[in-house]
């Protein structure tokens, strides 16, 4: 059964490839009559006016302004618990100490003092996405403050980017936490698009799979993939995959190599956990192969498939 299984697949693998390049305008769609636009709510702007004498009013503000979404950035996002809590206040004003000793405020201002481009982008993506799902819920995109911890966070409805993590690759604070030149690469006012839309895609699509295997894993990746494609059209392949252009070259040229590979190995349907993250997990390359090639080169065969 495996064998057939990898068969059907490889000849799959084959039609998509002598087919592709009849299908390079299949995600160019009119959307001219979808009037869909993004408006952003900043609460990173209003946290920064809190203070510890007028709590109360601020708080109760947060909530009517912000609603569901002060309540996911107090627990998931920054950490300080119910708003309600006797040292909501003084953990609230420990975070915003720290963000004050970090210039995280001043360093967003400078790169998101005009937000506007950024709402553009999204409008456009979810256009895109009212296309393909006309009866789903646009949802409530706002900006905040995460203190380095989170890119975008989702919610019932909602989507929240940590403006502090698309500071820009040689922000002096990335490097001095330590994070490798690949994460950097990615904290760009470029990338929010493509995250906010993988994020949602995730969110509207979670993985659900009873075995499990590399193979589940590198379709529904390759997935997630094909919807950023049918989302973010005009947005280059690198940024969608997170790819230096050495890297999505690589990915291309090597594509049946790849292939043979995982099959060849019995890869396709193992379970172990281990194997399945040295091809669909992040890196700065896939560790099976050699350092020059591309991250998730599994996510690309399974993209492939889709």
């Amino acid at each position: 059964m495996k064998i057939k299984t990898v068969l059907n697949f490889s000849i799959l693998l084959l039609i998509t490839l002598l087919f592709s390049c009849t299908e390079e305008d299949r995600f160019n769609v009119d959307i001219s009559n979808i009037k869909t636009e993004i408006k952003i709510k900043r609460l990173d702007k209003a946290i920064l006016k809190f203070e510890k004498k007028e709590a109360q009013k601020h708080i109760e503000n947060y909530k009517k302004e912000f609603g569901e979404f002060y309540h996911l950035y107090n627990y998931k996002i920054i950490g300080v618990g119910s708003s309600d809590s006797s040292v909501y206040t003084e953990r609230l004003l420990a975070f915003l100490k720290y963000c004050e000793d970090e210039d995280i405020a001043e360093k967003i201002e400078t790169q998101f003092s005009d937000i506007s481009p950024t709402e553009e982008k999204l409008s456009k993506a979810f256009r895109y996405y009212n296309y393909y799902f006309p009866k789903k819920k646009i949802p409530l995109i706002y900006t905040c403050i995460s203190g380095y911890r989170q890119s975008v966070s989702t919610g019932e409805n909602l989507i929240a980017i940590s403006l502090d993590k698309y500071l820009g690759y040689d922000t002096p604070a990335y490097r001095k936490m330590g994070w490798d030149n690949y994460k950097r690469h990615r904290m760009i006012p470029t990338m929010i698009p493509v995250d906010v839309m993988r994020a949602w895609a995730m969110a509207d699509y979670p993985y659900e799979s009873t075995s499990d295997n590399l193979l589940d894993n590198m379709i529904y990746q390759g997935k997630i993939q094909y919807f950023m494609d049918c989302t973010l059209p005009h947005v280059q392949d690198s940024l969608k995959w997170s790819y230096t252009k050495k890297q999505m070259g690589w990915a291309a040229k090597h594509e049946n190599k790849i292939w043979t590979f995982l099959v060849n190995q019995k890869l396709l349907f193992t379970t172990t956990q281990l194997d399945i993250r040295k091809y669909v997990g992040d890196g700065p390359f896939t560790a099976p192969f050699a350092a020059v090639s591309a991250p998730r080169a599994g996510v690309f065969i399974g993209y492939k498939i889709v």
